[in-house]
């Protein structure tokens, strides 16, 4: 099992250290500034659509295991740069965070998709098998929902908001663990077989964001969403830390962003189980429309 606690200091450990990035970088720059007006915040109309959609790079890092028809896969200690290394990456990982607000109204599409490969020297088994081939894997996460801005506050020199959020996530694992099992008897030969099986599941979701911006164009958010309650998981927690810039190429305004995202789940059915860790840090561009 997971440590929680170990993995929620880490959560706010990021948080805070993003937070006095975006404070201090904030304050250098105002301080670089000459004296100026302040502008006047501004509001969005509750009728004007605000949309944007975020593709991002995600450095995975893994903690925990998988287990596929009763064997154990131990995944701790590896991470998206022991598949570069191999040279084991089916496709990169696919991530993009798509949102869409009218008033305090609005709904979200998150997804995640990954193909790779670990090779035989990059993972541990634990159960009747104790030597690997390899594990082919695929890994698709859609998570979608609604949001409402249950708070603002309007500051001199930006803004701040509290959205709830809450929906349906979809988990998915296409999982190939290729396997060499070796019999005590010395006249008997090693076998190469293999465990194959497709997980998947849903939750229902529920969490928050705060989110802020200045009038420099720096913005910041921290959303997080637990579920599970034995619906189908027995538990999942996220965390995601942002910071970005706004800037503009001709007519296109955009930011750049960058972040921390924590994803645990548990989830078990029969031989089948996920006890998995899985964060890191991120960077993409976000395009506004």
């Amino acid at each position: 099992m997971i440590n929680i606690k170990r993995a929620l200091g880490a959560v706010a450990f990021s948080c805070a250290a993003i937070g006095f990035t975006f404070a201090t970088v904030g304050g250098v720059q105002a301080a670089n500034l000459p004296s100026a007006p302040e502008p006047e915040p501004q509001i969005v109309a509750a009728d004007e659509w605000v949309v944007s959609t975020t593709p991002y790079f995600w450095i995975t890092f893994y903690e925990g295991d998988i287990t596929i028809n009763g064997q154990t896969v131990d995944l701790s200690g590896t991470s998206i740069f022991d598949i570069f290394d191999a040279g084991n990456l089916n496709f990169p990982p696919m991530v993009n965070y798509f949102e869409a607000r009218k008033g305090r109204w609005g709904g979200y599409l998150d997804t995640t998709l990954v193909g790779f490969e670990f090779g035989a020297g990059d993972i541990s088994l634990r159960g009747p098998v104790t030597r690997t081939v390899g594990l082919d894997y695929t890994y698709l996460l859609v998570h979608a929902g609604l949001i409402y801005t249950a708070a603002e506050w309007v500051q001199p020199n930006g803004n701040v908001a509290f959205d709830l959020m809450g929906g349906v996530r979809y988990t998915y694992y296409d999982i190939d663990l290729g396997v060499v099992t070796c019999r005590r008897a010395p006249a008997i030969p090693c076998t190469v077989g293999g465990f194959k099986d497709t997980l998947d599941w849903w939750d229902i979701t529920l969490g928050g964001r705060l989110r802020g911006q200045n009038d420099n164009g720096w913005n910041l958010a921290l959303r997080g969403d637990i579920a599970g309650a034995g619906l189908e998981s027995d538990f999942s927690l996220q965390t995601v830390a942002t910071v970005g810039r706004d800037f503009s190429v001709g007519r296109f305004d955009m930011s750049a962003i960058a972040g921390y995202r924590f994803l645990y789940q548990d989830w078990s059915k029969g031989n089948d189980a996920v006890d998995l860790l899985t964060h890191g840090p991120f960077l993409g561009l976000q395009f506004h429309f």
